[in-house]
């Protein structure tokens, strides 16, 4: 059996001062979560085969479809 992992130091594991941030990778990470966010709600809101095919459902209007269109090349991609 491996022995268990020694604790983090309190240091590390504290928040890091507003200085030594990077602003891009917070940027980065706010568009990843709106992406996740755009494609859970349509996994919810929808039937599963919809998540894949957007005509699942019937026949999906022009503004349905682009918007379907727009989340699958931009946040499943």
């Amino acid at each position: 059996m491996p022995e268990p992992m020694p604790p983090i130091p309190r240091s590390l594991a504290a928040p890091v001062a507003e200085a030594a941030r990077v602003r891009s990778i917070d940027v980065l990470r706010g568009f990843a979560l709106l992406g996740v966010l755009l494609m859970n709600m349509q996994a919810y809101a929808l039937l599963f085969a919809a998540y894949m095919n957007p005509h699942a459902l019937g026949r999906a209007s022009t503004l349905d479809f682009a918007c379907w269109c727009v989340n699958h090349v931009l946040a499943d991609a």
